[in-house]
C-alpha cells in the first residue's frame, strides 16, 4: 500500500469470493471485478477473469505512463531556479497528465431499454442455472431427485426431494400484477 501511495506500485484488489473487505485499508482502491463484483458470483469464471486481465492490462499500461512521464518531469523540477531548496509546488511538480484519482467512476445512467433487457437476461440466466444444478446435483446424489417447470418464458418452478420426499421449492417469474418487469421469487413449503 506505500508503495502504491508513492506510485512505484498499483495494489489491485481483486475480489474472488464473497467477502467483507470495504473497511480494510484497500477498500478505497479500485477494485476488480467491476464494482467489487466476487468472481464467484460471475455466469462463468471465463467472463470474470477476463474483467480481472483487463483491469491487470490498464494498471500496467497506466502505471507505465506514469513512470514515463515522471521521469520526463523530475529532471526539470529539479534544474528549475524557482523552486526552494530543492523542493517544488504540488503545481510545479506535476504535469495535467500525471496527476489525477485512480478510483474515478461516473454515475450511469440507464434507459428503461437497457433495464428491461437487463432484467430478461438476469432472468434466462437464473433459470438456466437453477435446471442446470438440480440436473448436476442429480447426477452427483442418487437418492435426490427434482422437478424442473416452466411454466411459460417468464416462470418456472423448481422442488427437490430426498428419497422422494419434498424438502425444498420455489418459483421464480418476470413481473406479476403487484411488480412491474422485476423478477419475483417466493418458497413454498409442504408439511
Amino acid at each position: 500500500m506505500e508503495r502504491h501511495e508513492k506510485g512505484e506500485a498499483r495494489v489491485i484488489p481483486v475480489i474472488l469470493k464473497p467477502s467483507y473487505w470495504k473497511g480494510l485499508p484497500f477498500s478505497k482502491l479500485l477494485a476488480t471485478p467491476t464494482d467489487g463484483k466476487p468472481v464467484t458470483k460471475f455466469p462463468t469464471l471465463d467472463e470474470a477473469f477476463l474483467e480481472v486481465t483487463e483491469a491487470i492490462a490498464d494498471a500496467a499500461e497506466e502505471l507505465g505512463t506514469i513512470t514515463k512521464n515522471r521521469k520526463q518531469v523530475l529532471p526539470k523540477i529539479q534544474s528549475d531556479p524557482t523552486t526552494i531548496g530543492g523542493a517544488a509546488t504540488a503545481a510545479q511538480s506535476s504535469s495535467k497528465q500525471d496527476i489525477r484519482s485512480n478510483n474515478l467512476r461516473v454515475k450511469k445512467e440507464f434507459s428503461d431499454h437497457a433495464k428491461d433487457q437487463f432484467t430478461d437476461e438476469s432472468y434466462k440466466f437464473i433459470a438456466n442455472y437453477f435446471e442446470n444444478t438440480l440436473d448436476e446435483l442429480k447426477r452427483r446424489t442418487p437418492e435426490v431427485s427434482s422437478r424442473f417447470n416452466r411454466i411459460n418464458s417468464n416462470h418456472f418452478s423448481a422442488a427437490v426431494y430426498v428419497n422422494g420426499h419434498y424438502k425444498s421449492g420455489c418459483r421464480i417469474w418476470i413481473g406479476d400484477r403487484f411488480i412491474s418487469k422485476a423478477i419475483a421469487y417466493s418458497t413454498f413449503h409442504r408439511k
